[in-house]
Parts: structure tokens; sequence; C-alpha cells
């Protein structure tokens, strides 16, 4: 599909929006799409100082791209290396703090944040979640239109798009250079593998990818229907009978949407909490049960209710 296109399909009115421009194929077809839309949108490069002289060059083509087109441009420099957790890779590092700058941009004007994640990333990003072994609602990550817990609106109008689509649309539009990442051919980590050696061979051996592409939808939709059954499965005040009575499919995700968890707590975590819930323990009180991120799952046996403690140790039913 034509980016411009798939802009225009975009069920959202056109208001201020920023774009992330790193100045790939990808943002920069974004970007010149919404630019020749009429989308009022500013854009944001993210200099991660990790490759050298080609990060510089990268932070320069974008810059003259938008000057030369009077778009709105943002350059910040992040310091992946310095600000990495213990046991944080590079690229995770990276996406954290990009969310956190996006969290800090919006704050105060609330503008919609557009991100080039297209069909090709969407697959990519369905195997890898297949590796960590995620729920249908982790194998479609990427969404059209996201809302984060800290109320970051992230638009993604490219996921029909395929990356061939958005070169053909650069190039019709005289735009015949972009920046590459060089990094990215290298088959160091799990995604680049994917991309560079999975896929391939995929469209190889069968003849197209076509068919990942309409699971993801399947998918996708299976997933909407699930996270609204588990926005309205329990009553405000809950019992554990309640819980108890979930079914499988819900039980997380109750769990992250009731206590407002960023991710929904591990395999293990879930089984011992069934195992718990499951097994009668009338003279025992408030049986603490991590969930992660410093939040505290509160079996209350005695009145057969279940509680959130978190790590400012506030009780939430």
């Amino acid at each position: 599909m034509n980016p411009l296109e798939a802009i225009r399909e975009f069920l959202l009115p056109s208001q201020e929006a920023l774009v992330g421009f790193s100045g790939g194929a990808d943002s920069t077809a974004l970007l010149l799409a919404l630019h020749l839309a009429g989308w009022p949108v500013s854009a944001v490069h993210f200099n991660h100082q990790l490759r050298g002289d080609a990060a510089e060059a990268d932070e320069g083509y974008c810059r003259d791209f938008c000057g030369n087109r009077g778009i709105p441009f943002q350059c910040f420099r992040l310091d992946v290396r310095g600000e990495r957790k213990p046991n944080e890779s590079l690229e995770s590092a990276a996406r954290r703090l990009r969310l956190e700058k996006w969290s800090a941009l919006t704050a105060e004007r609330h503008q919609l944040v557009f991100l080039a994640h297209h069909a090709d990333d969407a697959m990519e990003e369905l195997f890898l979640r297949i590796l960590r072994g995620a729920s249908t609602t982790g194998l479609v990550g990427l969404k059209p239109f996201r809302v984060l817990e800290d109320g970051t609106r992230l638009a993604r109008p490219l996921l029909r798009c395929r990356k061939q689509d958005l070169e053909e649309f650069l190039q019709k539009n005289g735009v015949t250079e972009w920046c590459t990442d060089e990094t990215n051919r290298i088959s160091d980590c799990n995604r680049n593998r994917i991309r560079n050696q999975l896929m391939p061979w995929w469209r190889e051996a069968f003849g197209s990818d076509a068919g990942i592409l309409a699971t993801i939808e399947a998918l996708r939709e299976d997933a909407a229907y699930l996270e609204e059954a588990a926005a309205n499965a329990l009553p405000s005040r809950t019992t554990i009978q309640q819980w108890r009575d979930l079914p499988d499919a819900l039980f997380p995700r109750v769990l992250r949407h009731r206590f407002h968890l960023p991710l929904p707590p591990s395999r293990e975590t879930i089984l011992r909490i069934r195992k718990e819930l499951d097994t009668p323990h009338p003279g025992r009180n408030n049986l603490k049960l991590p969930l992660g991120g410093g939040k505290y799952l509160i079996l209350n046996h005695k009145e057969g209710l279940i509680s959130i403690l978190n790590s400012q140790c506030s009780m939430l039913n």
C-alpha cells in the first residue's frame, strides 16, 4: 500500500503531531507522506551516539531534509551506553530512552507521536515474540494506535505498507537517497537474524509471506477482543472466587488491566498465583506474591479478597 493512501485512511483527525525521523527509508517515507497529506508535523531525530561519524551524518541528512521542505526539526542526543541499566541490551536501552523522551516531549501539549513501523517490521516482531513465549496480545505488539501508561499516544499508520512500497513512494517523489544503518546487515542479534536469514529463507521456500501478514491481522482481531473482555471481566471490588472463575485466556490480562502493569506477569508467576488462589487457606491473611516492578498481589483468604501492594506500600483493591 502507498503510504500516502495509508495515512489518508488512518481514522484520526489531522492534528499537531511529532514524527520519529531516523532518516531511513521508513521514517523518511512517513514524514514525507504526512507532510504531503497536510498534517501539521514536527520531525524528531534521536542521535543514539553509537555509530560515530555515521550517526552525525544521519543527523545532518535529517536536518537538511526538513530544512529543504520547511518541516520543523528537533534533534536529541541520547547517552545509550552511559545510561544503560545492568543486563540491559543496547537496543532495549535505546528504546527505553526514546520512550522517556517522547513522554517528556508530549507531557505538556499531548501531541500524537507517529512512528514508521511497517508490515515487514510486524512480521519480524511476530517471530521475536514467539521466541519469548508471548500471548496473542504480545504477538501483535505493534499496533496501529497505542496509549502508553503515562498517556503518550503512539500511531503507526504504515503497518499495512511493505518496505518496498515505502522505497517506491520515495523514488516517485524525487527522494533517491536516505540513511542506511549498516549494523542492520550484521546478524548479531535475534532481530537481525530474523530479518536477514529467516525471512529471506521463508519467502524463497514458500514463495510468499502473505500468510504471515494474514495471521497477524487475525491475531490482532483476537487480541483486541480478549483485551476488551479482560477490561470488563470483574467488578471494582473482587473476591478470590471471582478470580478463580476467570478463564485462563483472561487471567493474565485482567491482572495487567486491574493493577496497571506495563507487562503481564511471567507464566511462572501466573501459575503460582493460580495455585495459591485454588488452595484454601481459611486462616491465612495477606499472602504477598511478587508481580514485578515493585508490586505485590495480596491474597486475603480470611476475607476472600484480592488486592495489590505497590513499592510505596499503599494498598489498592
